[in-house]
């Protein structure tokens, strides 16, 4: 495996035991775009998280994992205490969430904290 973030899956349930590992690049999909190509995230080898500044609209987003479906990770759920995206306030993500909901339009930094899979994070602070 070479230099990189990488989607580590395990199925250590049967007779067969299997990890495999995908090389991962995140982006932003959503209201802001019309859900169309993905606004590709940059990582901070510094502070290991991945970023963007990115013009936000009112409406849902998600973040996915190379531009492909099958990686999307959203808000815990879809109440407002869980989806709503409010400046300077991160929110818990996961694999399969429900749409994360930005609140007002501007120009943020988008910074998404994948470091600790028992607390993804996603924020969101005025440019």
């Amino acid at each position: 495996i070479g230099v990189g973030t990488y989607w580590i899956k395990s199925d250590l349930s049967g007779s067969t035991k299997t990890v495999t590992a995908q090389k991962m690049d995140y982006g932003l999909i959503g209201q802001f775009n019309g859900w169309g190509s993905d606004v590709d995230l940059t990582y901070n080898t510094t502070t290991r998280v991945w970023e963007k500044v990115v013009t936000l609209a009112p409406g849902g987003m998600l973040l996915r994992g190379n531009d492909n479906w099958d990686f999307k990770m959203g808000a815990l759920s879809g109440s407002a205490s869980d989806a709503n995206l409010v400046a300077n306030v991160p929110i818990k993500i996961k694999e399969g969430g429900a749409d994360i909901q930005v609140q007002v339009t501007g120009t943020y930094k988008v910074i998404v904290d994948l470091n600790n899979s028992a607390n993804y994070t996603l924020k969101i602070v005025p440019n």
